[in-house]
Order: structure tokens, then C-alpha cells, then sequence
């Protein structure tokens, strides 16, 4: 499904920006946007997460969190404010262009939620949760390519799954791929979607394999 490119004076704000990515580029963080807005409970221990953003792309986010020297570290009280005011759905986003070329800008988000009972769950739990509620709300929308993978990030447990948009399988194109990778960190979740294409320039598998194994996560 095409959409028009964002207005020049929407997208320099940050939140209509950030929405705007969340709807068009992230259609998981839709299905998670209901866990996601759980506050942290005290007592709760949050991680400290550091990212590694791409160079020269761009940083849109809400949180008024912002990357330095490339880096972006979120400590445990900045990701306990995000979560206690909405802004982790999601937490931030980036694109390789300003405005997508030819219909595509490959982009990278990052999503997050608590997960409630005493026990980690089992990140392909949530993923295959996250998928179903996609499929129901948009009449199966996404083909899935291939298993879900089972992997380590950061040493905590994971989950990947390749798919694409069915329009686009059904006719033959698969130009646009979509990446989804979920981390468990205690009782943190992190969705983190790469959307680009599956090869050429805008190939997105290369940033977005960089991207995760720079993750840094500690519990404290």
C-alpha cells in the first residue's frame, strides 16, 4: 500500500513524524501498542540499552532522547519515563532519506513493552503474538517467509521473522522486506523492525544486521 510522502512542515515535528513512521513502516508496533503502554511497576528492573544509530540517517523519536557521537544510551529512568508516558511505541525510529525514493526508505524501530508474570516469556511467543494480531487486523497483510529463528543478541534469548507485504509476493516483486526481532531482557521486550528493500542499495539486511549486534543491554 502507498502512501503520499510526509509534508515538509510535519515532518520537522518530531512526534507527527514519529507517528507518521510508526503507521506506515512499523505496522508490528500497532499490534504491541496496547502492552506498551503499561508503566514500570516499582520495583521492576529496567536495563540500560545502548544503540548504534547508522550514519547519516535520520533520528525521529518522541521521548526527547537523542543520540550522541552516534550512540544512543537510554537509562533505566529514561526508559522507565518513556513507558510510564506512552512514547515507546516506538521508542524511535530511523530512515537511510529524508523522503522515500522510488516509493521506499529503508528504516529501522525500535519498540518496547514490560511483559507481566514472574517468568522471561520466550521471545518467539511474543513474536508469533504480535504477528497474529497484524494478520487479524489487516485480513492476513503479510506473508511470512521462511521459520522463525531462534538467536542470541546482546546474550539475551531472540527471535527473528522474515516477511514481506502479500500484494507484493503475489506479484511477484518482493522488493519490500520486513525484518522483525524480538529480545527479552528480563521483563523487558524489545521489538526492533527493519523495513527496506531485499537487495541493491536500499538492501536492508546489512544496516540492520550491524544495528543489532551493536546493542549493548545490561541489567543493573
Amino acid at each position: 500500500m502507498s502512501h503520499p510522502a510526509p509534508r515538509p512542515t510535519k515532518a520537522r515535528d518530531p512526534r507527527a513524524v514519529a507517528r507518521r513512521a510508526l503507521l506506515i513502516i512499523i505496522p508490528l508496533a500497532l499490534a504491541l501498542n496496547y502492552w506498551l503502554q503499561r508503566p514500570a511497576e516499582p520495583g521492576v528492573q529496567l536495563p540500560e540499552l545502548r544503540f548504534s544509530v547508522p550514519p547519516d540517517w535520520r533520528y525521529l523519536s518522541r521521548t526527547g532522547l537523542t543520540p550522541q557521537q552516534g550512540v544512543l544510551t537510554v537509562s533505566p529512568d529514561a526508559l522507565a519515563e518513556a513507558l510510564g508516558r506512552g512514547l515507546t511505541s516506538p521508542l524511535f525510529a530511523v530512515v537511510k532519506y529524508e523522503r522515500a525514493v522510488q516509493g521506499l526508505n529503508p528504516m529501522i524501530g525500535v519498540n518496547l513493552a514490560l511483559e507481566s508474570g514472574a517468568t522471561p516469556p520466550d521471545p518467539r511467543v511474543i513474536l508469533e503474538r504480535s504477528v497474529a494480531e497484524v494478520q487479524a487486523s489487516s485480513d492476513n497483510g503479510l506473508r511470512l517467509l521462511g521459520d522463525y529463528e531462534k538467536l542470541t543478541i546482546s546474550g539475551n534469548p531472540a527471535a527473528r521473522l522474515l516477511m514481506t507485504a502479500a500484494q507484493e509476493l503475489m506479484e511477484g516483486q518482493r522488493r519490500d522486506i520486513l525484518t522483525v526481532t524480538v529480545i527479552v531482557i528480563g521483563n523487558v521486550s524489545i521489538l526492533i523492525t527493519g523495513s527496506g528493500a531485499s537487495e541493491g542499495e536500499d538492501d536492508i539486511s546489512v544496516p540492520l544486521e550491524r544495528f543489532l549486534r551493536a546493542l549493548e543491554a545490561t541489567l543493573n
